[in-house]
Protein backbone atom coordinates (compact mmCIF):
# COMPACT_ATOMS: atom_id res chain seq x y z
CA UNK A 1 0.00 0.00 0.00
CA UNK A 2 2.93 2.71 0.47
CA UNK A 3 4.79 1.77 -2.92
CA UNK A 4 1.41 1.67 -4.66
CA UNK A 5 -1.07 4.06 -2.80
CA UNK A 6 -3.22 1.14 -3.21
CA UNK A 7 -6.43 0.30 -1.02
CA UNK A 8 -6.06 -2.53 1.24
CA UNK A 9 -8.48 -4.63 -0.87
CA UNK A 10 -6.34 -4.50 -4.23
CA UNK A 11 -2.57 -4.47 -2.58
CA UNK A 12 -4.34 -8.12 -1.03
CA UNK A 13 -5.33 -8.62 -4.31
CA UNK A 14 -1.98 -8.16 -6.66
CA UNK A 15 0.16 -9.90 -3.75
CA UNK A 16 -2.01 -13.29 -4.19
CA UNK A 17 -1.77 -12.89 -7.79
CA UNK A 18 1.77 -12.67 -7.07
CA UNK A 19 1.95 -15.76 -5.01
CA UNK A 20 2.59 -13.37 -1.78
CA UNK A 21 6.11 -12.12 -3.12
CA UNK A 22 6.33 -8.14 -3.16
CA UNK A 23 8.54 -7.66 -5.91
CA UNK A 24 6.37 -9.55 -8.46
CA UNK A 25 3.11 -7.57 -7.08
CA UNK A 26 4.94 -4.53 -7.27
CA UNK A 27 6.06 -5.60 -11.14
CA UNK A 28 2.54 -6.47 -11.57
CA UNK A 29 1.17 -3.10 -10.77
CA UNK A 30 3.42 -0.93 -12.89
CA UNK A 31 2.96 -3.56 -15.90
CA UNK A 32 -0.59 -3.12 -16.00
CA UNK A 33 -1.74 0.30 -14.08
CA UNK A 34 -3.78 -0.97 -12.10
CA UNK A 35 -5.28 0.98 -9.27
CA UNK A 36 -3.44 4.56 -10.85
CA UNK A 37 -5.97 7.39 -12.08
CA UNK A 38 -3.53 9.50 -14.53
CA UNK A 39 -3.11 12.79 -13.72
CA UNK A 40 -6.05 15.01 -15.57
CA UNK A 41 -4.92 16.37 -19.07
CA UNK A 42 -6.29 19.73 -19.64
CA UNK A 43 -8.40 21.88 -18.50
CA UNK A 44 -6.75 22.43 -15.15
CA UNK A 45 -5.15 26.09 -14.88
CA UNK A 46 -2.13 26.20 -12.89
CA UNK A 47 -1.67 28.47 -9.90
CA UNK A 48 1.54 29.51 -10.93
CA UNK A 49 3.59 30.58 -13.52
CA UNK A 50 5.22 27.77 -14.39
CA UNK A 51 9.16 27.60 -15.82
CA UNK A 52 9.05 27.14 -19.90
CA UNK A 53 10.58 23.73 -18.96
CA UNK A 54 7.74 22.49 -17.33
CA UNK A 55 6.15 20.94 -20.02
CA UNK A 56 9.83 18.54 -20.51
CA UNK A 57 9.85 17.39 -17.01
CA UNK A 58 6.43 16.87 -16.30
CA UNK A 59 4.06 14.90 -18.84
CA UNK A 60 0.79 16.42 -18.18
CA UNK A 61 2.27 20.50 -18.28
CA UNK A 62 -1.79 21.75 -16.57
CA UNK A 63 -1.30 19.83 -13.22
CA UNK A 64 0.74 20.89 -10.31
CA UNK A 65 4.44 19.45 -9.31
CA UNK A 66 3.51 15.67 -7.78
CA UNK A 67 3.07 15.62 -4.28
CA UNK A 68 5.57 12.32 -4.01
CA UNK A 69 8.04 14.91 -5.74
CA UNK A 70 6.86 18.29 -3.96
CA UNK A 71 7.81 17.07 -0.37
CA UNK A 72 11.04 15.34 -1.00
CA UNK A 73 13.86 17.04 -0.17
CA UNK A 74 17.95 16.14 -1.25
CA UNK A 75 18.83 15.72 2.96
CA UNK A 76 20.86 13.04 4.42
CA UNK A 77 19.66 11.73 7.43
CA UNK A 78 22.35 9.92 8.93
CA UNK A 79 26.09 9.00 7.50
CA UNK A 80 24.96 8.99 3.48
CA UNK A 81 21.12 7.82 3.92
CA UNK A 82 19.01 9.32 1.69
CA UNK A 83 14.92 8.33 2.49
CA UNK A 84 12.34 8.76 -0.29
CA UNK A 85 9.37 9.60 1.13
CA UNK A 86 6.93 8.43 -1.07
CA UNK A 87 7.15 6.30 -4.83
CA UNK A 88 8.42 8.20 -7.88
CA UNK A 89 11.79 10.35 -7.43
CA UNK A 90 13.97 7.65 -7.16
CA UNK A 91 16.12 8.33 -10.08
CA UNK A 92 17.06 11.11 -8.93
CA UNK A 93 17.82 9.91 -5.44
CA UNK A 94 20.06 7.76 -6.63
CA UNK A 95 21.96 9.28 -8.76
CA UNK A 96 22.62 11.99 -6.66
CA UNK A 97 23.79 9.64 -3.76
CA UNK A 98 25.53 7.84 -6.17
CA UNK A 99 27.63 11.21 -7.28
CA UNK A 100 27.88 12.12 -3.71
CA UNK A 101 29.90 8.67 -3.16
CA UNK A 102 31.88 9.02 -6.11
CA UNK A 103 33.08 12.82 -4.63
CA UNK A 104 33.85 11.38 -2.02
CA UNK A 105 35.94 8.33 -3.48
CA UNK A 106 37.68 10.43 -6.18
CA UNK A 107 38.62 13.21 -2.85
CA UNK A 108 39.44 10.63 -0.19
CA UNK A 109 39.65 7.52 -1.67
CA UNK A 110 37.26 5.66 0.75
CA UNK A 111 33.94 5.99 2.10
CA UNK A 112 32.02 4.80 5.38
CA UNK A 113 28.47 4.29 5.02
CA UNK A 114 28.13 6.55 7.91
CA UNK A 115 30.14 9.29 7.15
CA UNK A 116 28.84 12.41 7.00
CA UNK A 117 29.32 14.46 4.12
CA UNK A 118 30.33 18.17 4.08
CA UNK A 119 28.73 20.99 2.73
CA UNK A 120 31.86 21.52 0.51
CA UNK A 121 31.57 17.75 -0.59
CA UNK A 122 27.58 18.21 -1.01
CA UNK A 123 28.66 21.09 -3.26
CA UNK A 124 31.40 19.49 -5.44
CA UNK A 125 29.17 16.26 -6.08
CA UNK A 126 26.28 19.05 -7.19
CA UNK A 127 28.52 20.90 -9.29
CA UNK A 128 29.60 17.76 -11.26
CA UNK A 129 26.77 16.96 -12.16
CA UNK A 130 25.73 20.66 -13.46
CA UNK A 131 29.04 21.40 -15.33
CA UNK A 132 28.68 18.48 -17.71
CA UNK A 133 25.11 19.12 -18.65
CA UNK A 134 26.37 22.72 -19.72
CA UNK A 135 26.23 23.66 -23.50
CA UNK A 136 29.44 24.97 -24.95
CA UNK A 137 29.25 28.59 -24.30
CA UNK A 138 26.43 28.59 -21.93
CA UNK A 139 26.15 29.17 -18.12
CA UNK A 140 24.90 26.69 -14.99
CA UNK A 141 21.62 27.90 -14.53
CA UNK A 142 20.35 27.68 -10.59
CA UNK A 143 16.83 27.49 -10.01
CA UNK A 144 14.85 28.59 -6.76
CA UNK A 145 11.32 28.87 -5.54
CA UNK A 146 10.32 32.25 -6.02
CA UNK A 147 8.29 31.91 -2.30
CA UNK A 148 10.31 29.65 0.17
CA UNK A 149 6.93 28.95 1.92
CA UNK A 150 5.72 27.67 -1.30
CA UNK A 151 7.86 24.69 -3.10
CA UNK A 152 7.08 23.87 -6.09
CA UNK A 153 5.35 26.63 -7.75
CA UNK A 154 7.18 29.54 -9.29
CA UNK A 155 10.68 29.82 -9.81
CA UNK A 156 13.76 32.70 -10.23
CA UNK A 157 16.59 31.19 -12.29
CA UNK A 158 20.35 32.59 -11.10
CA UNK A 159 23.19 32.67 -14.29
CA UNK A 160 26.67 31.81 -12.90
CA UNK A 161 29.90 31.38 -15.56
CA UNK A 162 30.16 27.57 -15.69
CA UNK A 163 33.53 27.65 -13.91
CA UNK A 164 33.75 25.68 -11.02
CA UNK A 165 35.78 28.76 -8.93
CA UNK A 166 32.74 31.15 -9.51
CA UNK A 167 30.01 28.35 -9.53
CA UNK A 168 31.48 26.77 -6.20
CA UNK A 169 30.22 29.71 -3.56
CA UNK A 170 26.78 29.95 -5.69
CA UNK A 171 26.39 26.14 -5.29
CA UNK A 172 26.94 26.23 -1.54
CA UNK A 173 24.14 29.10 -0.80
CA UNK A 174 21.84 27.00 -2.55
CA UNK A 175 22.35 23.73 -1.22
CA UNK A 176 19.68 24.68 1.58
CA UNK A 177 17.16 25.42 -0.90
CA UNK A 178 17.85 21.21 -1.71
CA UNK A 179 18.15 20.03 1.24
CA UNK A 180 14.29 21.36 1.72
CA UNK A 181 11.00 19.78 0.85
CA UNK A 182 11.18 20.19 -3.01
CA UNK A 183 14.98 19.81 -3.24
CA UNK A 184 14.74 17.24 -5.73
CA UNK A 185 12.37 18.88 -8.47
CA UNK A 186 15.34 22.23 -7.96
CA UNK A 187 17.94 19.53 -8.55
CA UNK A 188 16.21 18.72 -11.75
CA UNK A 189 15.09 21.39 -12.38
CA UNK A 190 18.46 22.97 -12.46
CA UNK A 191 19.88 20.41 -14.73
CA UNK A 192 17.06 20.67 -17.56
CA UNK A 193 17.55 24.66 -17.36
CA UNK A 194 20.85 24.45 -17.54
CA UNK A 195 21.07 21.79 -20.70
CA UNK A 196 18.06 23.65 -22.29
CA UNK A 197 15.07 22.29 -23.86
CA UNK A 198 16.58 22.06 -27.30
CA UNK A 199 19.86 20.29 -26.39
CA UNK A 200 17.71 17.82 -24.15
CA UNK A 201 15.32 17.02 -27.26
CA UNK A 202 18.58 16.10 -29.63
CA UNK A 203 20.26 14.51 -26.85
CA UNK A 204 16.54 11.83 -26.29
CA UNK A 205 15.96 11.98 -30.06
CA UNK A 206 19.54 10.89 -30.78
CA UNK A 207 19.03 7.45 -32.01
CA UNK A 208 15.18 7.18 -33.23
CA UNK A 209 14.32 10.64 -34.19
CA UNK A 210 11.51 10.86 -31.60
CA UNK A 211 10.84 13.95 -30.15
CA UNK A 212 7.96 13.20 -27.77
CA UNK A 213 8.01 12.30 -24.42
CA UNK A 214 9.10 14.06 -20.99
CA UNK A 215 11.38 13.06 -18.37
CA UNK A 216 9.00 11.63 -15.38
CA UNK A 217 6.61 9.76 -17.00
CA UNK A 218 3.62 7.61 -16.21
CA UNK A 219 0.43 7.60 -14.11
CA UNK A 220 2.88 7.23 -11.15
CA UNK A 221 5.24 9.69 -12.15
CA UNK A 222 8.16 7.33 -12.07
CA UNK A 223 11.72 8.70 -12.96
CA UNK A 224 12.81 7.27 -17.08
CA UNK A 225 16.02 6.46 -17.93
CA UNK A 226 16.29 9.80 -19.97
CA UNK A 227 16.34 11.40 -16.35
CA UNK A 228 18.73 9.36 -14.71
CA UNK A 229 21.33 9.43 -18.04
CA UNK A 230 21.06 13.61 -17.66
CA UNK A 231 21.92 13.50 -13.98
CA UNK A 232 24.72 10.91 -14.36
CA UNK A 233 26.61 12.37 -17.77
CA UNK A 234 25.02 15.48 -18.50
CA UNK A 235 22.76 13.99 -21.68
CA UNK A 236 19.30 12.65 -21.82
CA UNK A 237 20.20 9.37 -23.25
CA UNK A 238 17.45 7.11 -23.75
CA UNK A 239 19.38 3.75 -24.20
CA UNK A 240 22.09 2.48 -22.05
CA UNK A 241 23.05 -0.84 -23.31
CA UNK A 242 25.94 -1.32 -25.41
CA UNK A 243 24.52 -0.94 -28.95
CA UNK A 244 22.80 1.75 -31.78
CA UNK A 245 19.15 0.82 -31.26
CA UNK A 246 19.14 1.70 -35.03
CA UNK A 247 22.09 0.90 -36.53
CA UNK A 248 23.49 -2.19 -34.04
CA UNK A 249 26.64 -0.51 -34.12
CA UNK A 250 28.54 -0.58 -30.62
CA UNK A 251 27.87 2.55 -28.86
CA UNK A 252 30.15 4.35 -26.21
CA UNK A 253 29.27 5.20 -23.01
CA UNK A 254 30.85 8.67 -21.29
CA UNK A 255 33.04 8.70 -18.19
CA UNK A 256 30.73 10.99 -16.38
CA UNK A 257 30.51 11.18 -12.81
CA UNK A 258 32.13 7.89 -13.10
CA UNK A 259 29.05 6.55 -11.80
CA UNK A 260 27.77 3.15 -13.62
CA UNK A 261 24.61 1.14 -13.55
CA UNK A 262 23.27 -2.24 -13.17
CA UNK A 263 19.75 -2.70 -14.54
CA UNK A 264 17.22 -5.93 -15.46
CA UNK A 265 16.51 -4.30 -18.97
CA UNK A 266 19.98 -6.19 -19.35
CA UNK A 267 18.15 -9.85 -19.05
CA UNK A 268 14.94 -8.48 -20.24
CA UNK A 269 16.44 -7.44 -23.94
CA UNK A 270 19.35 -9.69 -23.75
CA UNK A 271 21.70 -6.92 -24.49
CA UNK A 272 24.40 -6.01 -22.55
CA UNK A 273 24.85 -1.73 -20.56
CA UNK A 274 27.32 -0.19 -22.27
CA UNK A 275 31.18 -0.70 -21.20
CA UNK A 276 31.02 2.89 -19.09
CA UNK A 277 28.28 1.74 -17.19
CA UNK A 278 29.12 -1.78 -16.49
CA UNK A 279 32.54 -1.20 -15.87
CA UNK A 280 32.44 2.83 -14.69
CA UNK A 281 35.77 4.30 -13.29
CA UNK A 282 34.23 4.41 -9.78
CA UNK A 283 32.90 1.75 -7.61
CA UNK A 284 29.63 3.17 -7.85
CA UNK A 285 26.56 2.21 -9.70
CA UNK A 286 22.55 2.63 -10.04
CA UNK A 287 20.81 0.11 -9.76
CA UNK A 288 17.47 -0.66 -11.99
CA UNK A 289 15.09 -3.18 -10.70
CA UNK A 290 12.45 -2.34 -13.35
CA UNK A 291 10.48 0.17 -11.94
CA UNK A 292 12.85 1.66 -9.15
CA UNK A 293 16.08 3.10 -8.80
CA UNK A 294 18.72 2.64 -5.65
CA UNK A 295 22.49 2.89 -4.88
CA UNK A 296 25.46 0.17 -5.02
CA UNK A 297 28.72 0.82 -3.83
CA UNK A 298 32.34 0.01 -2.58
CA UNK A 299 33.95 1.26 0.46
CA UNK A 300 37.22 2.18 -1.58
CA UNK A 301 38.90 2.84 -4.91
CA UNK A 302 40.98 -0.10 -3.76
CA UNK A 303 37.57 -2.04 -4.65
CA UNK A 304 37.99 -1.34 -8.12
CA UNK A 305 40.40 -3.09 -9.99
CA UNK A 306 38.62 -6.43 -7.61
CA UNK A 307 35.35 -5.74 -8.98
CA UNK A 308 36.21 -4.79 -12.56
CA UNK A 309 35.86 -1.40 -12.85
CA UNK A 310 37.46 1.25 -15.34
CA UNK A 311 38.42 4.64 -14.98
CA UNK A 312 38.02 4.58 -19.34
CA UNK A 313 37.07 7.60 -20.85
CA UNK A 314 34.55 6.87 -23.50
CA UNK A 315 34.92 4.18 -25.75
CA UNK A 316 37.70 2.40 -24.52
CA UNK A 317 37.57 -0.74 -23.27
CA UNK A 318 37.07 -1.42 -18.88
CA UNK A 319 41.01 -1.61 -17.80
CA UNK A 320 40.46 -3.30 -14.27
CA UNK A 321 42.34 -6.28 -13.35
CA UNK A 322 39.32 -8.16 -12.90
CA UNK A 323 37.34 -7.33 -16.01
CA UNK A 324 36.89 -10.81 -17.40
CA UNK A 325 39.02 -12.51 -14.97
CA UNK A 326 38.13 -15.86 -13.60
CA UNK A 327 40.05 -15.19 -10.42
CA UNK A 328 37.21 -15.91 -7.26
CA UNK A 329 37.63 -12.76 -5.11
CA UNK A 330 35.36 -11.05 -2.21
CA UNK A 331 34.15 -7.78 -1.60
CA UNK A 332 32.21 -5.72 0.53
CA UNK A 333 29.17 -4.13 -1.04
CA UNK A 334 26.69 -1.36 0.40
CA UNK A 335 23.18 -1.20 -0.92
CA UNK A 336 20.52 1.65 -0.05
CA UNK A 337 17.41 1.78 -0.68
CA UNK A 338 15.21 4.52 1.08
CA UNK A 339 12.13 3.75 -0.30
CA UNK A 340 9.16 2.14 2.22
CA UNK A 341 7.89 -0.59 3.14
CA UNK A 342 11.47 -2.32 2.09
CA UNK A 343 13.36 0.66 3.41
CA UNK A 344 14.96 2.65 4.60
CA UNK A 345 17.14 0.56 4.59
CA UNK A 346 21.15 0.16 4.37
CA UNK A 347 22.44 -3.97 3.52
CA UNK A 348 26.16 -4.69 3.65
CA UNK A 349 26.56 -7.78 1.10
CA UNK A 350 29.54 -9.42 0.97
CA UNK A 351 30.35 -10.29 -2.53
CA UNK A 352 31.83 -13.15 -3.94
CA UNK A 353 32.81 -13.65 -7.61
CA UNK A 354 34.18 -17.02 -8.59
CA UNK A 355 34.28 -15.99 -11.93
CA UNK A 356 35.53 -12.39 -12.03
CA UNK A 357 33.68 -9.10 -13.83
CA UNK A 358 32.43 -9.43 -17.09
CA UNK A 359 34.20 -7.89 -19.35
CA UNK A 360 33.62 -6.10 -22.80
CA UNK A 361 30.63 -6.17 -24.26
CA UNK A 362 31.45 -7.91 -27.88
CA UNK A 363 32.05 -5.72 -30.69
CA UNK A 364 28.44 -6.82 -32.67
CA UNK A 365 25.59 -7.69 -31.39
CA UNK A 366 26.03 -11.26 -30.14
CA UNK A 367 22.27 -12.89 -31.73
CA UNK A 368 23.35 -16.63 -32.60
CA UNK A 369 20.77 -19.34 -31.93
CA UNK A 370 21.77 -22.99 -32.56
CA UNK A 371 19.53 -25.67 -32.90
CA UNK A 372 18.47 -27.47 -29.91
CA UNK A 373 20.45 -30.57 -29.34
CA UNK A 374 17.71 -33.50 -28.75
CA UNK A 375 18.14 -34.33 -24.75
CA UNK A 376 19.09 -31.05 -23.93
CA UNK A 377 17.07 -28.49 -21.88
CA UNK A 378 14.42 -26.61 -24.19
CA UNK A 379 13.37 -25.42 -21.29
CA UNK A 380 12.26 -25.40 -17.39
CA UNK A 381 8.24 -25.17 -16.81
CA UNK A 382 7.94 -24.35 -13.07
CA UNK A 383 8.90 -25.19 -9.76
CA UNK A 384 7.74 -27.88 -7.86
CA UNK A 385 4.67 -26.49 -5.24
CA UNK A 386 5.27 -28.56 -2.45
CA UNK A 387 8.78 -27.82 -2.57
CA UNK A 388 7.84 -23.88 -3.07
CA UNK A 389 5.65 -24.50 0.38
CA UNK A 390 7.84 -26.69 1.93
CA UNK A 391 10.96 -24.06 1.06
CA UNK A 392 9.60 -20.77 0.60
CA UNK A 393 12.47 -18.67 -1.53
CA UNK A 394 15.34 -21.32 -0.92
CA UNK A 395 14.91 -22.16 -4.54
CA UNK A 396 18.53 -23.99 -4.45
CA UNK A 397 16.68 -26.36 -2.26
CA UNK A 398 13.52 -26.75 -5.24
CA UNK A 399 12.91 -29.58 -7.86
CA UNK A 400 12.35 -28.43 -11.34
CA UNK A 401 10.12 -29.56 -13.86
CA UNK A 402 12.30 -29.73 -17.35
CA UNK A 403 10.87 -30.43 -21.12
CA UNK A 404 13.73 -31.84 -22.89
CA UNK A 405 14.21 -31.04 -26.38
CA UNK A 406 13.00 -33.02 -29.36
CA UNK A 407 14.04 -32.94 -33.32
CA UNK A 408 11.99 -31.22 -34.96
CA UNK A 409 12.95 -30.76 -38.73
CA UNK A 410 10.75 -27.12 -38.67
CA UNK A 411 13.31 -25.69 -36.37
CA UNK A 412 17.04 -24.45 -38.07
CA UNK A 413 19.71 -22.52 -36.45
CA UNK A 414 23.17 -21.36 -36.88
CA UNK A 415 25.86 -24.01 -37.56
CA UNK A 416 27.85 -24.48 -33.95
CA UNK A 417 31.75 -23.09 -34.75
CA UNK A 418 34.00 -26.46 -34.80
CA UNK A 419 35.54 -27.84 -31.55
CA UNK A 420 32.31 -25.93 -28.98
CA UNK A 421 30.95 -27.99 -26.82
CA UNK A 422 27.97 -29.35 -26.92
CA UNK A 423 25.15 -28.70 -24.37
CA UNK A 424 24.27 -31.51 -21.29
CA UNK A 425 21.80 -33.78 -22.40
CA UNK A 426 19.67 -36.20 -19.79
CA UNK A 427 17.78 -38.98 -20.99
CA UNK A 428 14.10 -39.46 -21.01
CA UNK A 429 14.65 -42.64 -18.32
CA UNK A 430 11.42 -44.30 -16.83
CA UNK A 431 7.82 -42.95 -18.06
CA UNK A 432 5.86 -41.16 -15.00
CA UNK A 433 3.73 -43.16 -12.16
CA UNK A 434 -0.05 -44.42 -13.19
CA UNK A 435 -0.67 -42.10 -10.79
CA UNK A 436 0.71 -38.66 -12.44
CA UNK A 437 -0.13 -36.25 -14.78
CA UNK A 438 2.37 -35.84 -17.58
CA UNK A 439 3.12 -33.02 -19.76
CA UNK A 440 3.30 -34.12 -23.49
CA UNK A 441 7.05 -32.69 -24.67
CA UNK A 442 5.82 -32.65 -28.08
CA UNK A 443 2.93 -30.31 -27.36
CA UNK A 444 5.23 -28.58 -25.34
CA UNK A 445 7.41 -27.60 -27.79
CA UNK A 446 4.80 -26.20 -30.31
CA UNK A 447 2.98 -24.75 -27.30
CA UNK A 448 2.95 -21.57 -29.52
CA UNK A 449 1.57 -22.27 -32.47
CA UNK A 450 -1.08 -24.50 -30.91
CA UNK A 451 -1.87 -22.55 -27.12
CA UNK A 452 -1.69 -25.82 -25.37
CA UNK A 453 0.18 -25.77 -22.11
CA UNK A 454 -2.13 -28.60 -20.43
CA UNK A 455 -1.14 -31.59 -19.20
CA UNK A 456 -2.36 -35.37 -19.59
CA UNK A 457 -4.19 -37.11 -17.15
CA UNK A 458 -2.93 -39.74 -14.75
CA UNK A 459 -2.72 -43.32 -16.25
CA UNK A 460 -3.32 -41.81 -20.05
CA UNK A 461 -0.59 -43.73 -22.68
CA UNK A 462 -1.20 -41.35 -25.66
CA UNK A 463 -1.67 -37.59 -25.55
CA UNK A 464 -5.24 -36.07 -25.48
CA UNK A 465 -3.90 -33.12 -27.44
CA UNK A 466 -1.68 -34.33 -30.41
CA UNK A 467 -3.20 -38.05 -29.88
CA UNK A 468 0.73 -39.25 -29.73
CA UNK A 469 1.72 -42.11 -27.61
CA UNK A 470 3.66 -41.61 -24.27
CA UNK A 471 6.83 -43.16 -25.69
CA UNK A 472 6.88 -41.29 -29.21
CA UNK A 473 5.76 -38.19 -27.36
CA UNK A 474 7.80 -37.75 -24.50
CA UNK A 475 7.52 -36.72 -21.00
CA UNK A 476 8.69 -33.92 -19.07
CA UNK A 477 11.16 -34.51 -16.02
CA UNK A 478 11.62 -33.00 -12.74
CA UNK A 479 15.03 -32.36 -11.40
CA UNK A 480 16.53 -31.06 -8.41
CA UNK A 481 18.60 -27.60 -9.11
CA UNK A 482 21.61 -29.20 -7.92
CA UNK A 483 21.07 -31.22 -11.03
CA UNK A 484 20.49 -28.47 -13.71
CA UNK A 485 23.42 -27.27 -15.73
CA UNK A 486 24.73 -24.11 -14.97
CA UNK A 487 23.26 -21.67 -17.16
CA UNK A 488 19.87 -22.78 -16.44
CA UNK A 489 20.77 -22.55 -12.60
CA UNK A 490 21.68 -19.17 -13.68
CA UNK A 491 17.97 -19.28 -15.23
CA UNK A 492 15.63 -20.31 -12.30
CA UNK A 493 17.79 -17.90 -10.35
CA UNK A 494 16.98 -15.01 -12.02
CA UNK A 495 13.09 -16.30 -12.20
CA UNK A 496 13.05 -17.17 -8.27
CA UNK A 497 15.74 -15.71 -6.64
CA UNK A 498 15.85 -12.37 -5.20
CA UNK A 499 15.96 -9.58 -7.90
CA UNK A 500 19.61 -8.06 -6.55
CA UNK A 501 21.30 -11.27 -7.17
CA UNK A 502 20.09 -10.91 -10.88
CA UNK A 503 21.53 -7.53 -10.45
CA UNK A 504 24.49 -8.56 -9.63
CA UNK A 505 25.42 -11.25 -12.07
CA UNK A 506 25.13 -9.09 -14.98
CA UNK A 507 28.25 -7.41 -13.86
CA UNK A 508 29.73 -10.71 -11.66
CA UNK A 509 28.46 -14.13 -13.13
CA UNK A 510 27.66 -16.71 -10.51
CA UNK A 511 28.74 -14.23 -7.72
CA UNK A 512 27.56 -15.27 -4.28
CA UNK A 513 26.79 -13.57 -0.72
CA UNK A 514 26.30 -15.76 1.98
CA UNK A 515 23.68 -12.60 2.89
CA UNK A 516 21.72 -13.54 -0.33
CA UNK A 517 21.74 -17.19 -0.60
CA UNK A 518 21.65 -18.13 3.07
CA UNK A 519 19.05 -15.78 4.23
CA UNK A 520 17.10 -14.66 0.92
CA UNK A 521 14.02 -13.46 2.70
CA UNK A 522 16.89 -10.73 4.45
CA UNK A 523 17.38 -9.93 0.70
CA UNK A 524 17.27 -6.29 0.07
CA UNK A 525 14.81 -5.23 -2.35
CA UNK A 526 15.59 -3.33 -6.01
Amino acid sequence: MAITGLAADEASGLLEAAGGDLETAVALFFASGDGCTAPPSGGSVLPFEPPAYYSMVWQDPASPVPEAWADQSLAFTSGLELPQLKNGPCGVLAAFQAAVVACLLSSNGSVAPDQTPTDQELAGAVMDMLLQAVREGSDVRLVSWQDASQPCQAVTEQLVPADRETLAPNVLNWLPSLFAPGGAVLLLYALVATRGVDQLRQDMSAETGMVEGSLVTGPMNLCSMELVSLLLIGEARANVTAYHQVTRAKTSWPRGLGVGMLSLTEKDTGQPLADGLKSPALPVWVLHGGDHFTTLFAGSVDAAATLGCGGQEAGEAPSGAAAGSSTEAATLLYHWNGLPPAGPRLARIPLVTPKGATGPAPETMQETFYKPVPGEIDDVVQANADDKKNHPNRWTNWRFEVVLAVDDPDVQGAERPPGAPLPPTFEQGPPPPPDQPWRCSKCYATRFKTFNFGMNEPGATTCAACGASQVEAGWSLWLHYDELPGSWQARVTNRHGPKILTLLRTKWPGATSPELTSDPDSAPMV
